[in-house]
């Protein structure tokens, strides 16, 4: 992967908090906190730039605090973050989750933010005469620019990778899957767009795979917690080793890290001796 890699998509904080005993409702509940930079367009620009390959990010956040933090840490692994806007009075997007071990009791999403990423910040990020370049978006995006994308990627040939994020965000993707390179999900995710766009949703793996595949997305992954689906196949085979990896708690959720489960699934790729373990990430 030689050329720019552009991530248009989340940029968010992610806030976590361990609650010390079971938690009880309409009083205070001690708890321990983790804040960590997250969003998923941002998440994989960082591991990319520390991978050493040239990435590039196109988000938007607050006018404030947290959000010049992440973009100074971004900068400093040396992503270009020259089409983050940041909006005056507006707030970082944040996640908030509470948990009870490892079960999610709670999770709050305030993400407005993102829903100001325009078409014309996705045209500033598009590649321009660069035949090795990516574009990788996540659903977190506005359905109208997610359209937008994909029919541009179909008209120009633009390599387009898409991670669906979650159940209710990947329901923004157009019907066409047609422009789209590789398409990133899990079994829950290509069921519930297949079902939106009145296809047979049923089945595993393989037949989601090929059904997303059918309706125009060149190739596509679907993972899940003990491993991964990758089509076109190779030929070896048609299931990938993804990373060691921890269970989210967001239902429905693998902890999904796009760098570490791509290159064992990406045409050409081979086969790791170890497995890395995957970092924990949030959405």
């Amino acid at each position: 992967m030689a050329g720019r890699v552009t991530c248009v998509g989340g940029t968010v904080i992610d806030r976590k908090l361990h609650l010390y005993e079971p938690p009880k409702a309409g009083t205070s509940n001690p708890a321990r906190m983790v804040v960590v930079d997250g969003g998923v367009a941002r998440n994989v620009a960082e591991t990319l730039a520390r991978l050493g390959v040239d990435a590039a990010l196109v988000s938007r956040v607050g006018d404030d605090e947290p959000g010049r933090a992440i973009l100074a840490n971004l900068t400093a692994v040396g992503v270009d973050t020259s089409g983050v806007a940041a909006v005056p009075g507006g707030h970082t997007a944040e996640y908030i989750a509470v948990l009870a071990g490892p079960s999610l009791v709670l999770g709050v999403a305030a993400m407005d933010v993102l829903d100001e990423i325009g078409s014309e910040d996705l045209d500033r990020g598009w590649p321009q005469d660069d035949t090795a370049a990516w574009v990788l978006l996540d659903c977190n995006l506005p359905e109208p620019v997610l359209g937008r994308a994909v029919a541009r990627a179909r008209a120009d040939g633009v390599r387009l990778a898409v991670d669906v994020v979650s159940v209710p965000k990947v329901v923004r993707l157009p019907a066409d899957l047609a422009g789209i390179s590789v398409l990133f999900c899990n079994a829950h995710e290509a069921r519930a767009l297949l079902a939106y766009h009145g296809a047979d949703s049923h089945g595993h793996g393989p037949e989601l795979a090929t059904r997303l595949q059918a309706a125009g997305a060149a190739g596509v992954v679907v993972t899940g917690p003990r491993r991964a689906w990758r089509w076109p196949t190779p030929p070896a085979a048609g299931r990938c080793r993804p990373s060691r990896q921890r269970r989210s708690t967001r239902p429905g959720r693998a902890t999904r890290w796009w760098p570490a489960r791509s290159p064992r699934c990406w045409p050409g790729s081979r086969w790791p001796r170890r497995s890395p373990r995957a970092p924990w990430w949030r959405r």
